[in-house]
């Protein structure tokens, strides 16, 4: 059995641990938008191009791959 499947916890309690994966994700995403403001690189152009998903290039570099470049910024809580 693969482990994305596997159960912990016993009885009524037993969770899939996929579960407890998707609430971490969830509260990391959680501070880095309270914490931090996203933005992007300015001078660079995102395109978005179709692939098996949506992809995004950085226009003119092409070369490098699929990118997403962001500026974060620590916001400063007085």
């Amino acid at each position: 059995m693969s482990p994305v499947f596997q159960l912990r916890g016993d009885g009524v309690t037993k969770t899939d641990v996929r579960f407890g994966s998707v609430i971490e994700l969830h509260s990391l995403v959680v501070e880095l938008l309270e914490n931090f403001e996203l933005s992007f690189p300015e001078g660079k152009t995102i395109l978005r191009v179709p692939a098996i998903a949506m992809t995004c290039l950085v226009e003119g570099e092409r070369e490098k791959g699929v990118q997403m470049p962001i500026r974060l910024k620590p916001l400063i809580n007085c």
